[in-house]
């Protein structure tokens, strides 16, 4: 691979995961600015990304055991949104970068 630019992560989502996200925003970001790509299952993921597909094979059932307990030991995550699974079927993927993301936060009044 010749890739050149900044560091980044694969985002892999799971129909649950699409609707939560939001159709309408997620056509907006795949039709238009082309920033995701469909895929029928993992083994088309480990194509699309350059991964071997038995690998991508075990993340995928890490993940699935991660969301089944609650928790992953690997990563420290515990919240599970969306579950992704190697049965799972119409996944979308796109690269994300790393970034500062945070809220503006508001004035909280009291009586005092």
């Amino acid at each position: 691979d010749d890739y050149e630019g900044p560091p980044f992560a694969w985002v892999i989502l799971s129909e649950p995961a699409q609707q939560g996200f939001g159709i309408h925003a997620l056509s907006f970001y795949m039709d238009k600015m082309g920033l995701f790509e469909r895929c029928q299952d993992y083994k088309e993921i480990a194509k699309l990304i350059g991964c071997d597909e038995q690998v991508l094979r075990e993340t995928f059932d890490n993940y699935e055991d991660a969301c089944l307990v609650g928790a992953c030991t690997e990563t420290g995550k515990d919240v599970f949104p969306a579950k992704v699974s190697p049965d799972s079927k119409n996944l979308i993927v796109g690269r994300v970068t790393p970034s500062i993301h945070y809220t503006m936060g508001g004035i909280n009044i009291n009586a005092a």
